[in-house]
Order: structure tokens, then sequence, then C-alpha cells
């Protein structure tokens, strides 16, 4: 995997696909019943998978300084400042009640306010401070095995499901050993792809497809025995082995010869799934009480309209002053 490729930027729209599947289809439940249950489900990766890829991308920087991290920290902390701000001048619009913007913003960070889906922002910042001795210690000739402990232990511990006591009925947020294991994961196989030759491609292609199809199975068979959301699985060794060989899956999968223009629109894509991750929820929930959400058609109506109009917002906000700082 050292050729320049798009498995990533696949990976990427993937899951902002995910994100959109999996908020709209959680309306659809249990109406919509096995099709809309396995949807749901299946796009359970998307978030976990957000840090899986932050790690892997971030791992594959040549060099990685604190003041690359300080600057994309900032800008990551501004842009969500900025789409509270939107959000929160759309309310006054509609209300004619401006709410506190700072206080939303803040509230975001437990999965409330005007923007629950930023708490993923707030924990991937804390990954970003965290990666700072991790990727040098992933490229150390010995303490790279000290980061391999750490992932080591993270995994066993989300595994035996001792961390429930403290992450159940908590803020999202504070589940951030389990991001950082998942983003971790990342930054391994980023190094491991180093090491590994090329000839092996198609086997652990083979062997990632394998991984999961039979996790995917324990998946449904446990949470048929065990109905709950996803969350809970969050962490299970079948969820781990299920969200990390569907990453691998499509890095491997998606080294076909595309030609520069389908490459082009995939980058594009890619490149605006921050405005699609931010803009979409506020939109659902306004959305759902003009065309409620109670057949799977309109459910999957809801996905394209949402996927298509954010991706041409995101690409006019681009020209347009001030906003194009927060596309």
């Amino acid at each position: 995997m050292r050729e320049r490729y798009i498995g990533p930027d696949i990976y990427r729209i993937f899951c902002c696909l995910g994100v959109l599947i999996f908020h709209v289809f959680y309306e659809l439940l249990p109406a919509g019943g096995v099709p809309a249950k396995v949807m749901y489900y299946g796009a359970s990766f998307c978030v976990p998978g957000f840090f899986v890829l932050g790690g892997y991308l971030l791992s594959k920087r040549k060099e990685l300084t604190v003041e690359y991290l300080e600057k994309k920290i900032l800008s990551l902390a501004l842009k969500l400042f900025g789409w509270v701000a939107f959000w929160c001048l759309v309310y006054f619009a509609m209300t004619g009640e401006l709410p506190n913007i700072v206080e939303q913003y803040f509230l975001g960070i437990s999965s409330n306010g005007i923007l629950p889906v930023s708490w993923f922002l707030f924990a991937y910042i804390v990954l970003l401070i965290l990666s700072y001795p991790l990727y040098f210690g992933l490229k150390h000739k010995y303490l790279k095995y000290v980061v391999y402990g750490v992932e080591v232990i993270l995994l066993v511990i989300l595994a035996s499901g001792i961390d429930k006591a403290w992450t159940k009925n908590r803020p999202q947020v504070l589940a951030i050993h389990m991001y950082l294991a998942y983003f971790l994961a990342g930054m391994i196989i980023s190094k491991l792809e180093e090491i590994i030759p090329q000839r092996y491609k198609k086997i652990i292609f083979a062997m990632a497809v394998t991984s999961w199809v039979l996790s995917s199975g324990i998946y449904w068979y446990s949470e048929k025995i065990m109905p709950s959301l996803p969350a809970y699985h969050y962490g299970t060794s079948y969820y781990s082995i299920w969200l990390i060989s569907f990453f691998v899956m499509v890095l491997y999968s998606s080294r076909l010869n595309f030609s520069d223009r389908v490459k082009n629109i995939l980058k594009r894509i890619a490149s605006n799934t921050f405005t699609i991750y931010l803009g979409h929820l506020p939109i659902i929930m306004f959305f759902r009480y003009i065309i409620p959400l109670d057949y799977l058609w309109i459910a999957l109506a809801y996905v394209v309209v949402l996927f298509v109009v954010l991706n041409v917002f995101a690409e006019i906000s681009r020209k347009l002053p001030i906003v194009r700082k927060i596309a």
C-alpha cells in the first residue's frame, strides 16, 4: 500500500453516508422491521470508523510537528464554533430567539445543545493532543512495542467490558479510551503497511473479508439475543474486529485503476464530509415533523437528498466570504 490511492477517501465517504443512515434510520425503528434494523446497525461503524481513519491518515504523515497539531486543533475548534453560530442564527431566524452561542458550543461536549454531534470533534481534539507521543513512539525501534502493548491493553479492557461501569449512561465523549483504541489501531495499520510486502495484499484482503463476514454474523446474533443500541456493542471483540476488518477491506479493495476524473470527484466529495457531518442532524430534526420517517423509502430518500444537498452546500460555501472558513 505504498502507492498513492483513493482508499481513505472512499472510506471517509462510507463513514459520512453511515452517519446519515445511522441518524435517519434510528427514527424508523422499530416500525421499519428487519431492513431498517440492518441498515441502522450496518451503519454503526461510522463514528468509530472516523477515528480509525483519523489515526491512519495522521500516521501516514512523513513528519508531525507540534505546530501542525496546534494549527489543526485551532482550525477544528474555530470551524465548530462557526457551525454552532450558524445554527444559532438559523434558530433565531425561525423563532425570534437567539441562543447563547458560547453556551451552545460547550453543551456539544456532552452531546447536547443545538449541535449534539459536535462531541465527536471535542474527542478528536483530545486524540490529536495524545497523537504526538504515539506518532514518535511508533517510529522508534523499541518504543513501538510499548505502543503496541498500550493498544492491546485498551482492546482487552474494551472486550472485557470492565469499562462499562464508567461509560454507561454517561456522555459519549467520556469513552475517550475506546476512541483512542480505534485511533491507535488506524495508526498501527498505517505502520504495518510499510513492512508488509505488496504480494500479500490479496491474502490480507481475503482475511479481512472473512473476518468481517464472521464478525457481522456474531454482531447480528448478539443483537438478536440481547436487543440494545449499537453503543452497547462498541468495544466488544466482535465489534472491534468488524470495524477494523471493514476498514482494511475498503483500503485494499479500492486499489483499482480509477480514472483521474473519478479520483478527483471522490476526493472532492470526501472533502465535503465535515460539512455533511455538522450540517445534517438539525435538518433531520426539523424535517421529520414535516415529512415523518414512517416508511423505508422515505428514509432512503432522506439519506440521498441530505447527501446531495449538503455536498452542493459545501461547494457553494467554499466560494462565500467568511462562510468558506467553516466549510
